[in-house]
C-alpha cells in the first residue's frame, strides 16, 4: 500500500514490478507495460526507496510476489483488512483511492 501512496503506481504495475526494474543507483523505477502501453520511468523517491530497501528479497524476480514466487494477482484480503481497520466504506477501492490521493497531492504541490 505504501508503494502505491509514494509512487502513484497502479495495482497491475505493482504486481508486475520486478527487481530488475528498480535502479537504486540512479534512483528510478522502470514501469513495463503500463495501462497507456508505453513503458515509463518514474523517480524513486525517499519513501518508495525506504519501502523497497525494507523488503526481504526472496528467490522471486517480483518485488511483491504471489504464491510460489509467481506474479501476484490479488491483494483483496490484505487491502480489506486495512480498509476495515481504517473504518472506510466497504466499497472503497484502496489502491485506486491511493492513486487518486497521490495525483491530487501532485496537483496541489504544483499550484504552490
Amino acid at each position: 500500500m505504501l508503494m502505491a501512496l509514494y509512487t502513484g503506481m497502479r495495482r497491475s504495475e505493482l504486481f508486475r514490478l520486478q527487481w530488475k526494474d528498480v535502479d537504486f543507483d540512479r534512483g528510478f523505477i522502470h514501469i513495463r507495460e503500463p495501462k497507456g502501453g508505453v513503458d515509463q520511468t518514474i523517480p524513486l523517491n525517499d519513501g518508495a526507496r525506504q519501502v523497497l530497501e525494507g523488503i526481504y528479497r526472496r528467490e522471486s524476480e517480483f518485488v511483491f510476489p504471489g504464491r510460489g514466487g509467481q506474479q501476484r494477482t490479488d491483494i483483496h484480503r490484505q487491502a480489506n483488512r486495512i480498509r476495515d481497520k481504517a473504518g472506510l466504506p466497504r466499497d472503497f477501492r484502496a489502491l485506486h483511492g491511493l492513486r487518486a490521493c497521490i495525483c491530487l497531492h501532485a496537483c496541489f504541490k504544483r499550484q504552490g
